[in-house]
């Protein structure tokens, strides 16, 4: 299941009205997709608080208002009895729930409106391999050096990049050049493999960017892979920066391009 079709049941899941099987697949999709979980984490307590708020419409007489937005915030009941009509306690407790609703929606639609603008990873990286290959973009810098190159992508990038190198017999570096993934610049290593192309894009993006691809725990390391177009899409995290191996090649054949565990 993707984060689309997820997004599609989520409120039929948090209604329990899923039949198990559909429930299954949702809730292991929610517990590997950080987006997802937080959306139905942000979800859920719109939904505790309001039915909080309406619950105690008969017991209590009046309420603060301001109260009622942190608590929204927060996740946390603040509503402070006091005397006054229970009449006009109802106005105001209906009149802050429906602000309560309409910020919660402007804020839900505002962020669906993001992520519809925003390609997914795997695509924006094989929109740029593909550019890179099929205009012929230069290599700013030709070596099969990896400290060399590695050192030209970070002064002009500012990321730590570390360039894998590899064996002969694997491939060959033939360079490097700065990139812009989502506006921010990126650094890009051009490999040969046998009569293919592969590319290893690094980029300071947060883990929630994977979120869309495979994740595979496999000898104590974790690696993330996705098929867009007929290209592999091979990713790791590394501290603050993903690494990003994109090729018409096979996720076995581009692993060797996968920086070290400890780099």
């Amino acid at each position: 299941m993707n984060c689309r079709e997820s997004r599609q049941y989520i409120f039929a899941f948090l209604d329990n009205e899923l039949d198990s099987a559909l429930s299954l697949e949702v809730q292991q999709h929610i517990e590997h997709c950080p987006l997802c979980a937080r959306e139905c984490e942000i979800e859920n307590v719109v939904r505790k608080q309001l039915a909080g708020t309406l619950r105690q419409a008969d017991d209590v007489p009046t309420f603060d208002e301001s109260a009622l937005v942190r608590s929204i915030r927060s996740g946390h009941a603040a509503l402070t009895p006091a005397p006054g009509n229970r009449k006009i306690w109802r106005l105001a407790t209906a009149g802050a729930v429906a602000a309560a609703l309409l910020v919660a929606t402007t804020l839900f639609v505002a962020n669906r409106a993001r992520e519809a603008d925003r390609v997914p990873f795997a695509d924006a990286l094989v929109d740029d391999f593909e550019h890179f290959v099929t205009e012929a973009k230069p290599l700013q810098i030709i070596s099969a050096d990896a400290t060399e190159v590695s050192d030209w992508l970070r002064d002009q990038t500012a990321l730590a990049v570390t360039v894998p190198q590899v064996d002969a017999a694997v491939g060959m570096l033939r360079g490097g050049r700065k990139c812009e993934i989502y506006g921010k610049p990126a650094a890009f290593a051009v490999y040969t493999i046998g009569d293919e192309t592969a590319s290893v894009a690094v980029l300071r993006e947060p883990e929630e960017a994977l979120a869309h691809m495979t994740r595979i725990d496999r000898d104590g390391h974790v690696h993330w892979v996705d098929r867009c177009r007929g290209h592999t899409v091979l990713a790791c995290r590394r501290g603050e920066l993903i690494y990003a191996v994109v090729s018409r090649l096979s996720e076995k054949s581009l692993s060797p391009l996968m920086p070290p565990a400890g780099g």
